[in-house]
């Protein structure tokens, strides 16, 4: 049960279906219509990383607009990362320094 937290059951919430089927023997598990419906959903999903795909997409396109040299894309995203270190947040108090 490593695998189990409090959230664990957001799953069986979101997809309405039981969870009687846990205790019993994991042999007999395909015999729980809960579980038949647990598992279709389970092995179909497609499971992406939209923030982080967006994310790799915004400073590819950022880097390339600016400049297409390999070196000068790098010292930009150098300078973006030491700028995002220094000002952690962006409330005008902030960058109004």
């Amino acid at each position: 049960m490593d695998f189990v937290g409090p959230e664990s059951h957001t799953l069986f919430t979101s997809l309405a279906i039981g969870m009687d089927w846990l205790p019993k023997p994991v042999d007999e598990w395909h015999l729980d219509p809960d579980f038949c419906i647990a598992e279709r959903f389970v092995r179909t999903v497609k499971v992406v990383n939209d923030t982080a795909e967006r994310g790799i997409r915004l400073i590819s396109d950022f880097a390339t607009s600016i400049t297409t040299d390999p070196m000068q894309q790098f010292a930009l995203l150098q300078a973006v990362e030491r700028h995002r270190r220094l000002y952690p947040d962006l409330p005008k108090k902030t960058l109004n320094m």
